[in-house]
C-alpha cells in the first residue's frame, strides 16, 4: 500500500500516524460538538476525553502484550517498545477508554450514560480513520482468500482479507447508524417500557452489541489463532455487556429497595 505519504531527507511522514491524528481530532470535534449544548464544563468534558483516550492506548497495548506473552515476557523495554516491537487490542483499547470516560463522568455526577452516548458515536468515526490508516500502512490484514475483493499486501503473493477496511466499514457504519437512532429511540415503546421518558444510554448498549457481534465474525478472520479464545471472550463481554445495559435502560428490570419491616410496639396501659 502506502505507508509512507513523503520522505523529505532524514525525515519521513507515515501515512498511519497522519490518520491516527486526524481521527483523533474528528473524534475530538465530535465529541465537542454533540456535547456544547449540554451543560458541562468544556475544559473537564475535554480532560476526560483526552484521559479517556490515553487509557485506551495504555489498555490496549497491555491487553496487546498479555496476549501474546510468549513475545514479551518481563521484558519492560518490549512493552514500552511499539516502534520496535508493535502491536494494539484494539477492542481492549475501546473497552478501557469506554470504562474510564464513565468513572469520570461519575466521579462528577455527570449523567453517565448521556456522556457515554455522544462519546461511543464520536468515537466511531474517529476509530474508523484509524483502521483506513491501518490498511494503507499495510498492518493488521487478514487470512488469505479466493474473494474477488481480496488485496495482495506488500511482501505477500495471494490476497488477503483486508480486514481494515471491514472495520473501516464497520465504524462509519455504526456513526450513520447511531446519528439516525439518536433522535427516534425515545419514541420506541419497547424501550421505554410504559415509561413517559426514555432513558439515555440506548445508543451506548446499541454500539456495545454492535461491536461485540461484528468482533466473533472478524476474530474468524485472523492470520494468527494464539490469542482466537481471547478475542472471542473479549467479543462476548461486549455482547453481553451491550444486551443487559439495554434491558436495564429499557426498565426492563427494576430494582425495588425493600421497605424495612414495620415493627410494631404495644403501648403500656
Amino acid at each position: 500500500m502506502y505507508p509512507t505519504l513523503f520522505t523529505l531527507g532524514p525525515f519521513s511522514a507515515k501515512t498511519f500516524n497522519l490518520f491516527l491524528v486526524l481521527g483523533l481530532f474528528i473524534a475530538a470535534f465530535t465529541f465537542w460538538r454533540r456535547t456544547k449544548e449540554e451543560h458541562y464544563q468544556e475544559i473537564e468534558l475535554f480532560d476526560g476525553f483526552l484521559l479517556a483516550v490515553i487509557m485506551g492506548l495504555v489498555s490496549g497495548r497491555l491487553g496487546f502484550v498479555l496476549t501474546h506473552w510468549s513475545d514479551f515476557g518481563f521484558n519492560f523495554s518490549k512493552w514500552i517498545n511499539v516502534f520496535v516491537y508493535g502491536g494494539f487490542s484494539g477492542l481492549i483499547g475501546l473497552l478501557g477508554a469506554t470504562f474510564y470516560l464513565a468513572f469520570f463522568a461519575k466521579r462528577r455526577r455527570w449523567d453517565v450514560f448521556s456522556i457515554l452516548d455522544y462519546w461511543v458515536t464520536s468515537l466511531s468515526l474517529g476509530v474508523g480513520m484509524v483502521y483506513l490508516g491501518l490498511f494503507f500502512d499495510s498492518a493488521g490484514d487478514g487470512q488469505a482468500t479466493k474473494l474477488s475483493w481480496g488485496v495482495i499486501f506488500p511482501g505477500q503473493l495471494e490476497p488477503h482479507h483486508p480486514v481494515q477496511l471491514y472495520w473501516a466499514l464497520f465504524y462509519l457504519s455504526s456513526f450513520l447508524f447511531l446519528l439516525w437512532v439518536e433522535g427516534r429511540y425515545r419514541t420506541f415503546g419497547w424501550y421505554r417500557a410504559g415509561k413517559k421518558a426514555a432513558q439515555t444510554g440506548f445508543l451506548t448498549a446499541s454500539f456495545l452489541i454492535m461491536l461485540g457481534a461484528f468482533s466473533f465474525l472478524i476474530a474468524l478472520l485472523k492470520v494468527s489463532v494464539s490469542s482466537t479464545w481471547f478475542d472471542y471472550y473479549l467479543a462476548g463481554t461486549a455482547l453481553a455487556s451491550g444486551l443487559i445495559l439495554m434491558a436495564i435502560r429499557s426498565n426492563r428490570f427494576q430494582f425495588k429497595k425493600k421497605k424495612p419491616p414495620v415493627i410494631y410496639v404495644q403501648k403500656k396501659s
